[in-house]
């Protein structure tokens, strides 16, 4: 069983505020009993395939900033250099109810806690996040979307999903142990408001801010 939870943060200048998050995320996890780890650019750059690596993923396309996109993908490069593996959410994952015990077990694959697959709450041993980091650095695009990403390669596995994270708005996600206010959801459902009002407004009180 894994008590511990990492997640991964770079300070860029493109999403001012991202940081503010950070203790929220903390405070949620360590409250259900786990201990959280941040991991950083420095974490990622131990890894000796991160230069290899970053030149791949560069040639990936995006619509988003390329700074915030290979911190995406650097994330991964951090959590391949842990011995044991581990899991790794996103920073605006909180945990509402989700206690070390129900964590599953690691597999020589990714898998996913989040209920629609994608990769805000993924786990695996270290032959898993090693073969993920493989796969990325050698991924080729061959969709022709403009949008393409770590999260929708990893959707092309089909991965493992075991329904404990929902994104916020989506079906059931009120009564969720884990709860991803993603930036997409919040900006679609509260445009304009602040991701930490919103995020302190639910663990308070149980209820959503209403729109501005």
């Amino acid at each position: 069983m894994t008590d511990t939870v990492y997640s991964y943060f770079e300070k860029l200048n493109t999403y001012p505020g991202q940081d503010s998050l950070i203790p929220i995320w903390e405070r949620t996890w360590k409250a259900r009993g786990w201990k959280t780890v941040l991991l950083g650019l420095e974490d990622a750059k131990k890894n000796p395939l991160h230069d290899q690596y970053m030149t791949s993923v560069n040639q990936i396309p995006s619509i988003n900033p390329r700074n915030y996109e290979n911190s995406c993908y650097r994330r991964h490069l951090a959590m391949a250099m842990l011995k044991d593996g581990g899991l790794m959410t996103d920073y605006d994952v909180i945990n509402m109810s989700f206690t070390p015990d129900q964590m599953p077990p690691f597999q020589d694959h990714l898998e996913t806690l989040d209920k629609d697959g994608i990769i805000c709450a993924a786990f695996g041993n270290n032959k898993a996040w090693g073969a993920w980091v493989n796969e990325l650095g050698n991924h080729v695009d061959q969709t022709g979307n403009a949008y393409v990403s770590d999260m929708t390669i990893f959707l092309l596995g089909k991965p493992v999903s075991h329904g404990q994270c929902i994104g916020v708005f989506n079906e059931g996600w009120e009564k969720a142990p884990l709860v991803h206010f993603n930036n997409y959801h919040c900006m679609r459902d509260r445009p304009g408001m602040d991701r930490v009002a919103l995020m302190e407004s639910f663990i308070n009180t149980g209820k959503i801010l209403p729109p501005l």
